[in-house]
């Protein structure tokens, strides 16, 4: 089987960084620094030093092109969806809104998709072309909001996208928004076990959910197309973040300790297809 070597990274942005995503071809790093106007810059890792992207003072929601050569955000001082390249240059405006909880790229780079609304117990899903226009309304829910906007690998020429509902009751559920049919679409996982604010991730290129079990409890590994799960041991205290690769094939995980483990989540997801409720995954393998 084919290996790569892990790589090492640190820069110091010098300001609390509360949002960090990575390029799909796992080149760049865009993040938001700063305190309560925070900024957007990136990072290439052929590089020393980020560069702050003009016009991304006040961003929000940063998201990546399928090419990884743009990075999407939402603007709070312009309130608008705004684009940008890598190499830098003025943002290009996408469309007007008062306000995005989370934004994805269609896969096509065609097409981007967000959530918005005018207060976390109401939020709608809206599409917009990328070259900018007027946005449509997909999808409205009532009392709860989406973020954390994953499209999900199918067939080509089909598109599903899954997102994280957070009810005004503070339970959470996914649901599943296929464009075909123009309407959200049962999930045989609907429901999960969640323990703190943004302890669950969707992977990239993959229909896998991974969660938080409970304090001690481990990680919950779940097929988002089938009632599937692994619980991914190996943390000896509270795991307080999660993170997927760009090509979703590991998970990373950090706990209170500060430990640090990463999984295989090709090796998982074969676990995941095959296991009973419950299986359990004793700790990670040495990548």
């Amino acid at each position: 089987s084919n290996s790569r070597a892990l790589t090492r990274y640190t820069f110091h942005p010098g300001q609390p960084v509360s949002r960090a995503v990575i390029s799909p071809n796992g080149r760049h790093i865009a993040f938001l620094s700063g305190g309560s106007e925070r900024s957007l810059w990136v990072q290439d890792l052929e590089q020393e030093e980020p560069h702050e992207v003009p016009s991304g003072a006040g961003a929000y929601a940063p998201f990546w092109s399928p090419d990884s050569r743009q990075i999407g955000f939402y603007s709070t001082r312009r309130q608008a969806l705004l684009r940008a390249t890598v190499e830098g240059g003025a943002p290009l405006e996408i469309c007007k809104m008062p306000q995005v909880f989370s934004a994805a790229w269609r896969p096509d780079g065609k097409t981007v998709v967000f959530s918005s609304g005018s207060s976390y117990s109401r939020s709608a899903l809206y599409q917009v072309p990328v070259e900018g226009g007027a946005p449509e309304l997909l999808l409205e829910i009532k009392d709860a909001s989406l973020v954390d906007l994953v499209f999900l690998p199918l067939p080509p020429g089909r598109n599903a996208l899954v997102a994280r509902k957070l009810e005004t009751d503070e339970s959470e559920k996914l649901i599943l928004y296929d464009f075909e049919a123009g309407a959200p679409v049962p999930l045989p996982l609907e429901e999960f076990a969640q323990h703190g604010p943004g302890f669950s991730r969707v992977a990239p290129d993959q229909p896998v959910l991974a969660c938080t079990a409970g304090p001690n409890e481990g990680i919950e590994l779940r097929g988002l197309l089938q009632r599937r799960k692994r619980v991914l041991q190996g943390h000896s205290t509270q795991v307080q973040a999660l993170e997927f690769s760009p090509d979703g094939e590991y998970l990373a995980t950090g706990d209170l300790e500060g430990v640090l483990r990463l999984w295989s989540v090709r090796e998982a997801t074969r676990r995941v297809a095959r296991a009973q409720d419950d299986d359990r995954m004793g700790p990670p393998r040495p990548v």
